[in-house]
Formats: structure tokens, sequence, C-alpha cells
């Protein structure tokens, strides 16, 4: 319950409301789907202020119901499951509403909401557990999901494993929230590709956050340590070539010295021996 706690106050908690009709709080459940629940009720509240009733809201267009819906910051695609969902109920009832749930047990109201097969399996069951207490928390691939990776049972837990844990130690008046916050936690934080476990609120308590963590802080060491290499080798060629640089000048620079000293030699005057007066009279006479 500690995790719970912990998301809880990340998603927040609602009260139920049971004087709501099952049609409205079927209309809140899918405006909730990927919303909070203000943001369910604005829209909520907007539907009934721009349109006649919920048949009018069925035969507009989803592009005009997006519209609608994106001014209390509802994501468009909500819109088509909003109007495949009434489009399913007037099918099966040929009235916009679900009066026929009214004194129904859950177990048979959830039977008739599958069978509109237009209304996703989470979304009924936020319907269900909204309009009836005393039930246990539905399991579905998402949340077992969570509960999987937190660590809570093992990876290779079934569903009806899951299913069993959570009968036991979830309090079933705490059961819609429960399903309400895990379900919000698997489908905007913890994906099944590419989870964001660095905004992850319970990142530190959860198994496979964890390992995530360690992994990236693994990948991290090395990526330093093959900096730290690449530099260290890029110091040791740097000497060397400092090193060969220097004494390449060197040469060039001797190189040039003895060329300067052979041309300073070539443009020096040649000396001559000059012969002294009776050498020149010797040599005369003795021809």
């Amino acid at each position: 319950m500690h995790v719970y706690n912990s998301l809880a106050r990340v998603y927040g908690k609602v009260r139920k409301n049971h004087k709501r009709n099952p049609f409205d709080q079927l209309i809140l459940c899918i405006l909730g789907h990927c919303a909070s629940e203000n943001a369910a009720q604005k829209a909520l509240d907007l539907l009934l202020k721009e349109y006649v009733d919920w048949n009018e809201v069925r035969v507009c267009t989803v592009s005009s119901l997006g519209e609608t819906l994106a001014e209390a910051g509802i994501d468009s695609p909500i819109a088509a499951v909003l109007k495949s969902a009434l489009q399913g109920i007037c099918k099966k009832q040929f009235a916009v509403n679900l009066d026929f749930l009214m004194g129904m047990k859950h177990d048979e109201a959830r039977k008739s909401l599958t069978e509109l097969d237009s209304l996703p399996e989470q979304i009924v069951s936020a319907m269900v557990l909204a309009c009836y207490d005393g039930l246990p928390v539905p399991v579905d691939e998402e949340l077992a999901r969570v509960i999987r990776r937190l660590g809570i049972v093992k990876p290779s837990a079934t569903m009806a494993t899951v299913e069993r844990f959570l009968r036991r130690t979830v309090p079933k008046r705490e059961s819609y929230n429960f399903f309400r916050v895990f379900v919000r936690h698997a489908r905007l934080v913890c994906r099944p590709v590419s989870p964001d476990c660095a905004g992850c609120t319970v990142r530190r308590i959860c198994r496979y956050g964890v390992k995530v963590q360690k992994e990236a802080r693994t990948q991290r060491d090395a990526a330093k340590r093959g900096s730290r290499s690449a530099a260290k080798g890029g110091g040791k060629r740097t000497a060397a070539s400092k090193k060969a640089a220097k004494n390449k000048t060197g040469k060039a620079t001797k190189k040039a010295s003895k060329a300067g000293e052979t041309a300073k030699a070539r443009s020096l005057p040649k000396k001559t021996t000059r012969k002294a007066p009776g050498e020149t009279a010797k040599k005369t006479d003795g021809r």
C-alpha cells in the first residue's frame, strides 16, 4: 500500500458520487481515461452546455467533438471513443441512455457493458467500480505490468496470480481509486515500451526502475572511462608529435645554419698570396 499511497499523492483520490446516474458515470470514465477527474468533469459540463442532448453528441462529427473536448484539456482521440460508445449504446438500446442498468447486479452490468463491443475493457471496469461498492480490483494487462515491474509479484506472475494478490491486499473501499491510479500510471509513465523511469515517483522502490538506473549508471561510467582513455591516449600522441616536431625543427635549423655558412664562405673574396720583391728578382736572375 506504500506504493499506492505514493502514486495517489501524484494522481489524486476521488470520492464516489452514488447520486450520479450510470450514463453520466460512464461518460466521466471515458473522458477520464487519459485525463484527470477535474478535466473530465469540465469536459462533461462543456458537452452538456454545447449540445442539446446526448443524441446530438452521437451524430456530430468527431472533429467538432474533439474541438469541444480540447477546451477542457482532453486529448482528441477520446472523441472517437466517446462517439463509438454512444453509437453502440444506441444500436443496442435504440436510445442513448443506460437506464437498463438500474437494478442490475455488478456482474450483470459488466456483461451488458461488455456486449456493447464499443467500450474498452478498462472503461467498463472503471464504470462498474464507480457504480458498485465492495468489488475487488479488476486486473488487466496494463495494471498487471505495473505490479510486476514494481516487484510486488514475480515477473512471471500470471494475471490470475496478480488478481489473487490484489484481492488479499487491497481493501475493497479503495478498489476504485487503486484501479484508477495504477491504470493512469501505466498509461502515462510505466508504458510497455520506453517507460519514463526517470520521471517515476516510485522509481527508488521499483525493482524494474532500480535495474534501469543501475544499467544507466554502468553505461555512464563506461562512457566516462572511454573519454578518459581517449584523452590520455591523445595526450601521449601529442607529446610524441611535439618531440618529433622538435627533432625535425632542430635538424632543419642545423641544415639551414650549415647552408648559410657555405653561402657565406662562397661570397667572400679569395685570398691572394703576394710575393716579396726579392723573390721575384731571384727568379729573374736565375733565368
